[in-house]
């Protein structure tokens, strides 16, 4: 058990030191697409520490072997969201702050864009009436509910959380047909 409480020490912390070591040399997407990847490897050596420590338990029994293995990945999974809000709101909040910025921008060019504008009336129909004003002024507070700290963390801990219990049934599941005599 203290390796694995080791791992939720380390899978922070080998979070924070990359996304430092990214801080303003990555694009917005890397830097996610790499946290997202080291968070889910972390879960999964979690889920599948976990579930070995419930096979010692409960060989026979799925709901209890993934009863315990789910307990410990979602109390990691419950930590990552933790510390994006730590990372995103805290330390690197000008860099959040810049991607809705950047997104704002985006939205406003797009629908005063001629051609895009036109297409976009072309799938959505209903929107023939509406000003671009209007348009872009919908879109922007759309961005910012999506940038606001209760969705993006409330989404985060949901996600997570709902992978983590994927895996640990998954582990749970299989374990005894990998370890099984």
């Amino acid at each position: 058990m203290d390796k694995l409480r080791l791992l939720f020490v380390i899978g922070p912390v080998a979070w924070f030191s990359l996304k430092y070591y990214g801080l303003g040399s990555w694009t917005w997407e890397t830097s996610t697409k790499i946290g997202i990847l080291l968070n889910l490897a972390f879960l999964t050596l979690i889920a599948a520490s976990a579930t070995h420590n419930a096979y010692k338990r409960h060989r026979t029994d799925f709901l209890y072997r993934w009863k315990g293995a789910a307990r410990t990945t979602l109390i990691y999974a419950l930590i990552i969201p933790a510390a994006l809000g730590c990372w995103y709101y805290g330390y690197a909040s000008q860099a959040l702050k810049n991607r809705q910025e950047l997104q704002n921008e985006r939205v406003e060019q797009q629908i005063m864009d001629d051609d895009n504008f036109a297409q976009l009336i072309a799938t959505n129909p209903q929107l023939k009436d509406e000003e671009r004003a209007t348009i872009i002024e919908r879109q922007q507070s759309n961005i910012a509910i999506f940038f606001s700290p209760v969705f993006y963390l409330g989404m985060a801990t949901l996600a997570w959380s709902f992978i983590g219990l994927i895996v640990s049934a998954v582990f749970a599941l299989i374990w005894p047909r990998i370890w099984g005599t």
